[in-house]
């Protein structure tokens, strides 16, 4: 067993496959540095310096309880590991992983909470009944369940937007003091800004892993309404595999009459490659806690078209950085697509005033404000 001197311990299931913004996140931390601490992840195919592997049976995967035999592993690790150790701080990147800890005197205990789904799960009901289907609706009881219980035994709440915070004091009881937001970021280096700008806009992305809180098939129905439909090219990424041709149906089924293009989950250095292809990220959420997919365009000179949602208002803090959808119609969004379509000054002071407002959102200045959290505990 390596002897373990650093007295932070960041346990994440995302390491060398990044699925969400808290696995791209323990990345970049342990790129800059500015806090030491050990890495624990069964993501990782070999040890390197202060990353450290944990074996987890994979044939376990596919079974209704996965993730929770997985939080009692990390959490058997963690416990053999600090034996030793007086005085420690564990840092879970999701809730989940942190449901066998054991609060006592000497650890301090620090969660990443990036969803809203599972705390909104009463007051948002009626919408998820109408986005997700009966069994994802149950997973997220399940979730709200253990998350519940992780909250109240964790020192502090780290969320990614005022919005997660103000939800997650509404909906649990739990202090002020015991959240901190920490907002997400976007890497300035690999997302760059566009050189050259297109008008009229035809080359439209979405790119979000759940195309229904996306709201997809209502962006799908309204370009195929507007009036230059048959030039239009609609870019979806992000979709599961096992949702492909579901998506791929839905063009079907409005009689698209433009192009489009569908992918899976992919890299930053591919989804920075989308951005130059494309004039605006079209992503009207039924829900959104945050969304760095909002930084990524702005950071990349791309129009953005969505709705004042969630996390969004503190992204986008005025309507001189975007266009918004009042609501999810599809009537709604040809009206703006429409108006997109014919000021070109208009699009270009948006995407200007995006891309200056982004620069408040780096990952540097993300990663200086999480060690100020950390040091201060």
């Amino acid at each position: 067993m390596k002897k373990f001197n650093q007295t932070t311990f960041f346990l994440t299931d995302q390491f060398d496959n990044v699925r969400s913004g808290p696995g791209r996140f323990v990345n970049y931390l342990n790129e800059i540095k500015i806090i030491d601490f050990y890495i624990l992840t069964d993501d990782i195919k070999n040890e390197l310096n202060n990353i450290i592997k944990i074996n987890i049976n994979k044939s376990f995967k596919f079974l209704p309880f996965y993730y929770i035999y997985k939080a009692y592993i990390y959490n058997r690790y963690i416990e053999n590991v600090t034996k030793k150790i007086t005085e420690y701080n564990i840092i879970f990147n999701t809730a989940l992983l942190a449901l066998f800890v054991k609060k006592n005197k000497k650890i301090k205990i620090i969660t990443l909470i990036n969803d809203p789904r599972h705390c909104n799960l009463f007051s948002e009901f009626f919408l998820m009944l109408n986005t997700y289907s009966i069994r994802k609706i149950i997973s997220l009881f399940i979730g709200r369940f253990f998350e519940k219980i992780i909250i109240n035994k964790t020192d502090l709440l780290v969320v990614n937007s005022e919005y997660l915070k103000s939800c997650i004091l509404k909906n649990y009881n739990t202090s002020k003091l015991q959240i901190r937001v920490l907002h997400k970021f976007v890497d300035l280096k690999v997302f760059k800004p566009k050189t050259k700008f297109n008008f009229p806009i035809r080359n439209f992305l979405f790119l979000k892993n759940d195309y229904k809180r996306g709201n997809l098939e209502t962006i799908i129905n309204a370009l195929t309404k507007v009036s230059y439909s048959k030039t239009v090219k609609l870019i979806v990424a992000g979709i599961d595999k096992k949702n492909i041709e579901i998506v791929r149906g839905l063009f079907i089924k409005y009689k698209f009459e433009g192009t489009y293009e569908i992918y899976g989950h992919l890299n930053q250095e591919i989804i920075s490659g989308l951005y130059k292809e494309s004039d605006c990220l079209l992503m009207p959420s039924k829900q959104e806690s945050f969304g760095v997919v909002f930084l990524e365009a702005m950071a990349s000179n791309v129009l953005i078209i969505t709705r004042k949602v969630g996390g969004i208002i503190e992204i986008l803090n005025n309507e001189d950085s975007a266009f918004f959808i009042k609501d999810n119609t599809s009537d709604q969004m040809v009206k703006i697509l429409e108006k997109v379509n014919l000021d070109r000054e208009i699009v270009l002071k948006k995407i200007n005033n995006a891309h200056s407002r982004v620069l408040f959102f780096s990952k540097e200045k993300l990663i200086s404000r999480f060690g100020d959290i950390i040091n201060g505990l």
